[in-house]
């Protein structure tokens, strides 16, 4: 973990749910051995909600690997939203929704 004033970061840093840092949304999908990393940063009012920028995220899985495998979306529900749960099982996906992920 890093603390302290990073200049890159500064207008990247939030304050979601009462805590400060640079709120990111995560995707990790993993097919056998491939393991995949993709991440969107939440910009703040105004912009996409980390729920949307999620569900951007799920959309974007390549066709080939969601045709041959059963899609699990496992989400934090600090951050999803009733809306997300619908889109996502609107693809046909199932959804694992966990209070908090992180303490």
């Amino acid at each position: 973990m890093k603390f302290g004033k990073f200049k890159g970061f500064e207008n990247l840093i939030r304050v979601y749910n009462g805590k400060r840092g640079l709120p990111l949304v995560v995707m990790y999908l993993v097919v056998g051995r491939w393991q995949l990393w993709s991440f969107r940063v939440w910009r703040g009012k105004g912009t996409p909600s980390p729920a949307q920028l999620g569900l951007r995220l799920v959309k974007c899985l390549p066709k080939k690997l969601t045709k041959h495998f059963k899609v699990m979306v496992l989400v934090d529900t600090a951050f999803g939203s009733v809306e997300f749960l619908h889109d996502v099982r609107k693809l046909k996906y199932h959804v694992i929704a966990r209070k908090c992920l992180y303490p």
